[in-house]
């Protein structure tokens, strides 16, 4: 099993998260990890517990690697969408588009050493985020994702050339 710690917030990471708030997104972190999605690709999501004021913590238990798993949140924030009286107000005051936002704490996490498979769709889902998801990276990861979309893009010009 690997696990991932997040540290999640509300898509505006200025505004606190109500108590009433955290009780819906412990209820909607029980309700992901039910859904047939979860089950079917061996997730788990856990509620830890309240870091600060803006700050929730959830843990994710994965049977395998996941390339982005904070984009794992999206199945909380839809069942939190579902069963939470005050979606409106979520509605209301979300950034970006952004009803949830989750960080990944880099030093909770066992991940193998290298990951030696993916899926097409994983890949597919990498490839875009490597040309349009660089706006939380840090320097070294856009440095990274950089080099990617330079390699991707002289392998799509060979290919188109016929080399």
């Amino acid at each position: 099993m690997i696990y991932y710690n997040l540290k999640v917030r509300r898509g505006n990471p200025k505004l606190n998260i109500s108590d009433d708030l955290a009780a819906g997104i412990k209820a909607a972190v029980i309700d992901a990890s039910q859904s047939p999605n979860s089950k079917r690709k061996g997730r788990y999501y856990e509620y830890i517990g309240r870091i600060d004021d803006r700050t929730l913590a959830i843990r994710l238990a994965s049977e395998g690697p996941i390339p982005n798993p904070t984009r794992t949140i999206s199945s909380i924030t839809r069942s939190l969408m579902r069963n939470y009286e005050g979606k409106q107000e979520l509605i209301d005051t979300a950034y970006c588009g952004n009803i949830l936002n989750a960080e990944l704490d880099e030093n909770s996490h066992e991940m193998p050493e290298i990951i030696d498979r993916l899926e097409d769709f994983e890949t597919v889902q990498l490839v875009f985020e490597i040309f349009y998801g660089q706006s939380k990276l840090d320097i070294i990861q856009k440095r990274r994702a950089q080099n990617a979309k330079n390699q991707i893009s002289k392998i799509v010009l060979d290919y188109i050339n016929g080399k």
